[in-house]
């Protein structure tokens, strides 16, 4: 079997690595070692410079790819439009995706020259989301082969159980990417029972249908130690400095009985991971100052030097808040040390408290340092010997429970299994997060209703005068496959010139021109054009346009093949501004609840015909710019899908949910009027907008960072609107205005931060 793996953790990695690239070094390896040819796709940089690499023969090829290089193998490879879409996703709020957009490409073209059978992917970071995403577009090679989402970390768990603020620009991307993997893998694995049943109940997912298989030992080797090392030896914790890890939790435990017993010392290894904050300087704060000889913060270390640490030590400590299958712990059971931990992760399943190991009472967050407290003094009670004896089964039970044999066995098992089912889920992805019902039933609405053979788009645009939609009017007879249905609703049909006749009467000939009063809005114009060619034409999806938007030569052919492939209701895709080249709207699918709060919709999305129904499709009530929003949060609460089409495919130079002063003072009375006849369905999802947009109070104290992750995510945003306004401004008295505004609004918001940090001076 050929198999291969998406992973940008692959080590040597651009970052520290964790236990996902542990991981894959160790699987790849055994595959590889057992005659299976393993493809991995990592990440290129100055410590892993080569393109590709063969190992074991052959049988393990590594390629890596640098967030510069341009994705290969497809019909627009170096043209412009690539490169701007590569910059785009770099310089959006989750940068990490150019790496899927890229490896997405790449692994496609390794299935069709190498016979891949199987992809493997990890949910972190989402690595698989453009390579199924493309796959459900009917994107890519014809060869379908199934692929396999490992479960280690969702981001959506480790920021939480880290405390983090999920406004953070690339929380949410990030989070339903991820998402999107989970739902529309040909399969699930996981190492733990405590994870898989977790995101099975998270997110709506049939009981066991995640596979658990453990991770492989690796490497390990046990390790002999003095009976001095068992009697006086370090309490060892090995991992990232985040509060996730229980780190400091683990320390106010330490500290209390370090007060007890002047024995006793702590190591700690790992790289400081504080968003925003120095955990390590908190930690060492934790610390009265008699006691802090004793704790030795070592911080970031090479993997070589890790037995060394853990040969000077009588016990390792696993303190974690929320956990899946960690390798610290593995590892340190292998070398033949028993381990401190708690039972919130797959410890509890690998560790017998008393004879491995020391399990913390299961008594909550709140009481963790409680419970870890308990477990040190059990494991500082017991003699030398007894922490000897548990060190030695604790190292022939993992060396059981994660041989690496065992595991290659259950591994290509299930392989097999995967490649031979070739059964794709196609799970829905409208409804709320953690709602199984409702997953259900939509799921079975978009199967039984989506299917369609008329790839045939129509086109309904409103113009006001044909010169001012010149653009457009190019745009549409510039297609490569021109819509079987068109109507241009003008408010006047008579041209400027005779440039823009001809170009009238050349679209006249293949549509309508359907004249209305001045006053007619948008929704009641694209009405009027709707109803006048839907009777009449047996047509897949619908599209509403204006004079500011502009598509590109291959849109319509593009999105009428991904309208056969898909069973979405609406298909939307990427839009650039045509005033500035960096500015790319590039949105995951668009779902709720998130749509309630932001329409990633963009305005030339294809609609299809079913999803609309013969009726009207626009409320004509409704103010200018709330149309598509509208007919987009109906679509879905009524259990259709939406796709994200990943390619730049129209440019449009203005949002109409984006207001100006003083628009924007009715901004939310229009939303709250708007969604209130979707009351029913935007109850449902107010506990998940809460935890989503809710904000996180953040104190500190003097000795503490002030969190200063706020000034490069926020104040990039900030800088950047400011110099759209700069822009816009035409005469020196307003600029100087526009800057002072700001300037006072920094400080205002410096001195609020300054109160609840207890600084005395802000600036």
């Amino acid at each position: 079997m050929k198999h291969l793996i998406l992973c940008r953790e692959y080590p040597p990695a651009p970052y520290a690595p964790g236990g996902i690239g542990t991981y894959v070094l160790n699987i790849a390896q055994l595959l590889a070692e057992s005659g299976e040819t393993v493809h991995v796709i990592g990440q290129r940089w100055w410590g892993a410079a080569k393109k590709c690499q063969k190992l074991y023969n052959g049988r393990l090829i590594i390629h890596r790819v640098a967030s510069h290089d341009l994705p290969p193998g497809s019909d627009l490879a170096a043209s412009p439009r690539d490169a701007r879409e590569l910059l785009a996703l770099q310089r959006s709020s989750f940068p990490a995706q150019w790496f899927a957009w890229h490896a997405a490409r790449l692994a496609e073209i390794l299935i069709e020259e190498e016979g891949i059978d199987l992809v493997e992917a990890q949910e972190w970071e989402a690595p698989a989301y453009y390579f199924l995403l493309r796959r459900s577009l009917g994107l890519g090679p014809r060869r379908h082969p199934p692929c396999v989402v490992h479960l280690h970390s969702p981001t959506e768990f480790i920021d939480f159980f880290n405390g983090a603020d999920p406004t953070w620009p690339y929380f949410l991307p990030m989070r339903r990417m991820e998402e999107y993997c989970v739902r529309f893998a040909d399969a699930l694995l996981c190492p733990s029972y405590y994870l898989a049943e977790q995101c099975e109940r998270h997110y709506g997912l049939p009981s066991s249908s995640v596979t658990v298989i453990r991770y492989p030992v690796g490497q390990i080797q046990y390790i002999k130690r003095n009976p001095a090392v068992w009697a006086n030896g370090s309490i060892c914790y090995v991992g990232r400095m985040e509060g996730r890890k229980g780190i400091l939790e683990w320390v106010d435990a330490a500290v209390e009985v370090a007060r007890e017993d002047a024995t006793v010392h702590f190591d700690f290894l790992g790289a400081d991971h504080g968003y925003g904050f120095s955990m390590c300087r908190i930690l060492n704060d934790k610390v009265p100052k008699p006691l802090r000889p004793r704790f030795r913060f070592h911080g970031s270390r090479p993997r070589s030097e890790l037995p060394k640490f853990l040969a000077r030590a009588r016990a390792a400590v696993v303190p974690s808040r929320w956990e899946n299958f960690p390798n610290t712990c593995i590892e340190a059971m292998g070398c033949g040390l028993p381990v401190i931990a708690t039972r919130s992760g797959g410890m509890a399943e690998i560790i017998k408290d008393g004879s491995t190991g020391w399990l913390a009472p299961n008594q909550g967050v709140s009481n963790m340092a409680k419970g870890l407290t308990e477990a040190l003094r059990r494991c500082l009670a017991a003699t030398p010997e007894e922490r000897a004896v548990m060190g030695q089964h604790a190292a022939s039970s993992i060396a059981d429970l994660c041989s690496n044999e065992r595991t290659l066995n259950e591994q290509l098992t299930f392989r097999q299994s995967v490649v031979d089912r070739i059964c794709v889920r196609i799970p829905a992805m409208t409804a709320d997060v953690g709602c199984p019902d409702q997953h259900c039933s939509a799921n079975a609405r978009v199967v039984q209703s989506a299917m369609i053979d008329h790839p045939d788009i129509g086109v309904v645009a409103w113009i006001d005068r044909p010169t001012d939609a010149r653009r457009l009017l190019k745009s549409l007879r510039g297609q490569m496959r021109m819509p079987t249905a068109l109507a241009l609703v003008c408010s006047s049909d008579s041209a400027d010139n005779d440039e823009d006749a001809a170009l009238m009467y050349e679209l006249a000939s293949r549509g309508n021109i359907i004249q209305v009063e001045p006053s007619m809005s948008a929704a009641e114009a694209w009405n009027v054009g709707f109803q006048r060619l839907q009777p009449a034409h047996a047509i897949g999806g619908w599209m509403f346009l204006d004079r500011h938007d502009y598509l590109l030569p291959d849109c319509l052919e593009r999105l009428g093949k991904a309208l056969v492939q898909s069973t979405a209701g609406i298909l939307s895709f990427w839009v650039a501004n045509p005033s500035n080249s960096e500015q790319i709207c590039i949105a995951p699918c668009p779902t709720l609840p998130y749509q309630w709060m932001v329409n990633e919709v963009s305005s030339a999305s294809v609609f299809r015909a079913d999803a609309i129904g013969s009726g009207t499709p626009f409320r004509p009530e409704l103010p200018r710019g709330y149309e598509i929003w509208d007919l987009t949060n109906g679509i879905l609460v009524d259990g259709w899908t939406a796709v994200t089409y990943p390619a730049i495919l129209a440019e449009r130079g203005r949002d109409e949910l984006r207001p100006t002063y003083p628009e924007s003072t009715i901004f939310r009375l229009v939303r709250q009027e708007i969604i209130a006849r979707y009351s029913e369905a935007f109850a449902r999802d107010a506990l998940a907008l809460l935890e989503l947009y809710g904000p996180v109070p953040l104190t500190s104290s003097k000795s503490a960072s002030p969190p200063l992750l706020t000034l490069p995510f926020r104040g990039v945003h900030l800088v950047r609107r400011l110099a759209r306004e700069l822009r816009s401004l035409r005469s020196p008295k307003d600029t100087v205005d526009l800057l002072a505004w700001h300037l006072c609004r920094f400080h205002a918001r410096a001195s609020l931060r300054a109160v609840s940090y207890g600084e005395e001076n802000p600036l």
